[in-house]
């Protein structure tokens, strides 16, 4: 694109006039260093684009990487945790070995519990037979007591009927009858005696079969708990088993966190790098393109028609309308020149970007919509045509960028771009600009998307002071 008029200005140069070839040749040169500024603006969005894109990935790689340091420690946590898991059921089987040994000696002392219960058992059944025996015998014995009584009786009356002859015999009888009571009086206590040992040992024999039957559910328990005992040790031979697996694999883990970390600080700092590079490439490419539009620019100045010169006058007799108007408004007492040059901005509520009010907004609203609005017609290429104070404040713009705000911050961005402060470093340029004309190529933020453009801005004074400027954009 620069070689082509720089090569028609050659050519110019041999088929004209001196004076026409010069006037030829400057033309050439400056849609030459228009169509220089052009191409380096929107090689300058790419690379801000990729510079953009760069900071990103910084901001990736180092969360990235934090992200993996922290899987690291986890890694790390989690190994020394395994550890202690290990540790502690290492300690647990020895508590299981010692709590199986514990049971297999208390089994053994049940079993010689059982067998002692059972043997008492059967020595207080023969002890209840003998009782019995016993009883029969001093049943015996009772019987015949109470027979030799009798008899006994039987002889006293017999001696009393002998008289003298039977005396004798009557001492006799009384003995055998005195020695009857006392056997009848023993045989009793041996039977109330006989009695309280039959209750006790029946009650001892219930009370050892009770015994031989919680023995026999201590048994049974004990056997279950052995079968826990052999399943836990099988499920911490697992546990262990598994940890071991997971160590192994938390190690592989930790391994390759510490290697994706390392990888990625590698690539972080290329990318830093690479970043300054790119930054350090949009300053340079900045500081040619403003080469170039002052290029442009002096080429406008000086009455050489391009289309910069073009547009160039057109917002020349802009910025003088815009002038005289806020002139006027002053001279008649509509708007002091202290408010006409009010910075206060107070924000519209709810506004989103944010909108902004100064005291001289009313004003232009009243007045830079007449002298705005015709500029769009004259061009098919003009964007946009607005006037904005020494900070960028842009109080009205044209119609079609002045709708009202909607819920969408996208949109309005795009739709609602009046009484807003655009202090990008185009917008301030223009706004702070006393030269005679400014020339800026450069991306447009249109809301979701940018367009490379001009922007073209002369100053704007209002009795003598610098107020702004107006700006003129227009597509290439």
């Amino acid at each position: 694109m620069v070689a082509e008029p720089l090569s028609n200005a050659r050519a110019h140069a041999s088929e004209t006039a001196p004076n026409e070839a010069s006037t030829q040749v400057a033309v050439d040169l400056a849609k030459a260093f228009s169509a220089f500024g052009v191409e380096l603006a929107e090689m300058r969005q790419v690379i801000e684009t990729s510079a953009h894109t760069n900071n990103e990935l910084t901001a990736s790689f180092a969360e990235v990487k934090s992200s993996a340091e922290r899987s690291g420690e986890q890694s790390a946590r989690i190994k020394e945790t395994l550890e202690q898991s290990n540790q502690a059921i290492h300690t647990s089987e020895g508590c299981v070995q010692q709590s199986r040994t514990a049971l297999d000696g208390a089994n053994a002392d049940i079993a010689d519990l059982s067998r002692a219960v059972g043997q008492i058992g059967s020595q207080l059944q023969e002890l209840q037979r003998a009782l019995v025996n016993i009883s029969k015998v001093s049943n015996s014995i009772e019987a015949i007591a109470s027979q030799t009584n009798l008899l006994a009786l039987n002889a006293t009356i017999e001696a009393a009927r002998a008289g003298d002859a039977g005396r004798g015999f009557a001492v006799v009888a009384a003995e055998v009858k005195a020695l009857s009571a006392e056997t009848t009086a023993a045989t009793k206590e041996i039977h109330e005696t006989m009695a309280q040992l039959t209750r006790e040992s029946e009650l001892l024999i219930e009370q050892g079969e009770a015994a031989l039957a919680g023995v026999s559910s201590v048994e049974e328990s004990s056997r279950v708990l052995d079968g826990s005992i052999t399943e836990l040790s099988v499920a911490m031979e697992q546990v262990l088993h598994s940890n071991v697996t997971v160590n192994e694999g938390v190690e592989g883990l930790a391994s390759g966190f510490t290697s994706l970390a390392d990888t990625i600080l590698s690539m972080e700092n290329d990318v830093v790098d690479n970043a300054k590079s790119m930054t350090e490439t949009v300053s340079r490419m900045e500081r040619v393109v403003d080469r170039a539009d002052g290029l442009v620019a002096s080429t406008a100045q000086k009455g050489i028609q391009t289309d910069d010169a073009h547009f160039y006058g057109i917002a020349q007799k802009v910025a003088r309308s815009i002038s005289l108007a806020f002139e006027g408004a002053i001279s008649s007492g509509e708007i002091s020149e202290g408010d006409m040059f009010d910075t206060s901005y107070q924000p519209v509520t709810g506004s989103d970007p944010e909108q902004v009010l100064t005291k001289f907004t009313a004003l232009t609203d009243k007045v830079l919509p007449g002298v705005q609005e015709p500029v769009l017609k004259l061009d098919d290429r003009i964007t946009f045509c607005a006037a904005v104070d020494r900070n960028g404040y842009l109080p009205t713009h044209n119609l079609k960028f002045s709708k009202p705000q909607g819920a969408d911050p996208v949109w309005n961005a795009a739709n609602s771009r009046n009484r807003r402060i655009f202090n990008d470093q185009v917008g301030l340029r223009a706004g702070q600009n006393t030269n005679s004309v400014l020339v800026q190529t450069y991306s447009r933020d249109m809301g979701g998307s940018t367009v490379v453009m001009k922007d073209l801005s002369v100053p704007i004074t209002v009795n003598g002071r610098h107020w702004g400027g107006v700006r003129l954009a227009y597509k290439l």
